[in-house]
């Protein structure tokens, strides 16, 4: 019996296949595309939404899993040890915590489990560097308390923004609905933006793919000097879901600037795809493990 236990659901760049290898209890949202349900990685992958996507007029849609899946997950998780850990997406973008955590909730009343909901800072793919840390210290022997400290040190220097393709901003389902609610212009009222943990640049649109690959270039570069300052060396991640050129230049031009710097390629899960857009690209970036 493993000393902590962990779950978390397939929007946050984890694969089944994936989750096996790290020995991460996944859940698996819903979606809904060309007026089918399906379920993320379960019986719709990247390359299936994005053939079908491109061929429908209607909106893509996205739900949280139900809380009887939920239950389900957490209740094998708890088989393997009494202390578990859910990684949930952001509570500044997805309520799917708020169905985490009233499962968790019944399960420790009538199962005396101990199951901490974690709050995950970053959407989407940003959320890797959190389960990936989790994995790590689980290993070495830590409790959940520790492990749980250890992620709240790694936000200070951790991050996802992403450079959204335009059609979802401006016509996208519940993505365009989301930055309705919570709009912010900068500058030229290019950037758009959903404010999330005081962080007004998680996500953004940009003219063109140069632009946007300039700009998340900036931030970068940006978030390498802080960490310097604080002796930090940081890894990089580029996300995208049509493994296109722009998202090679970005991973190339990084490579150029930054020789000694640990980077690697990510591709979206369909959900994210929904969110950001087809040919989407993103930068995910956090202290060096």
């Amino acid at each position: 019996m493993t000393k902590i236990s962990i779950v978390t659901d397939t929007t946050m760049g984890l694969t089944f296949e994936e989750a096996e290898e790290y020995n991460i209890h996944l859940i698996s949202n819903g979606l809904s595309v060309a007026g089918t349900n399906y379920n993320e990685y379960i019986d719709m992958d990247t390359d299936s939404f994005l053939e079908i996507d491109s061929q429908s007029d209607s909106v893509p849609k996205t739900g949280a899993a139900a809380p009887g899946v939920t239950m389900e997950v957490m209740l094998k998780a708890a088989k393997e040890s009494n202390d578990v850990l859910c990684l949930a997406m952001t509570s500044g973008y997805s309520g799917g915590i708020n169905i985490r955590s009233m499962v968790a909730k019944q399960l420790n009343e009538d199962y005396d489990t101990n199951i901490i909901v974690y709050d995950t800072p970053n959407i989407f793919s940003g959320a890797i560097p959190y389960y990936r840390e989790a994995v790590r210290l689980r290993n070495q022997g830590k409790s959940l308390e520790e492990v749980i400290k250890a992620l709240d040190e790694l936000a200070e220097h951790t991050n996802s923004h992403y450079a959204a393709e335009p059609y979802y901003i401006t016509e996208g389902g519940r993505f365009k609905e989301t930055l309705e609610e919570l709009q912010i212009e900068k500058g030229d009222g290019q950037y758009v933006g959903v404010e999330i943990h005081d962080d007004p640049q998680l996500l953004w649109k940009a003219k063109n793919s140069d632009e946007a690959i300039e700009k998340l270039f900036l931030d970068l570069e940006k978030a390498v000097e802080k960490a310097q300052d604080d002796n930090i060396k940081l890894s990089v991640i580029v996300v995208g879901n049509t493994n296109n050129e722009h998202e090679k230049l970005l991973l190339e031009k990084i490579k150029e600037k930054y020789p000694d710097m640990k980077t690697e390629y990510n591709r979206m899960g369909p959900i994210a795809s929904i969110h950001v857009g087809h040919g989407a690209i993103g930068l995910i970036w956090s202290p060096e493990r």
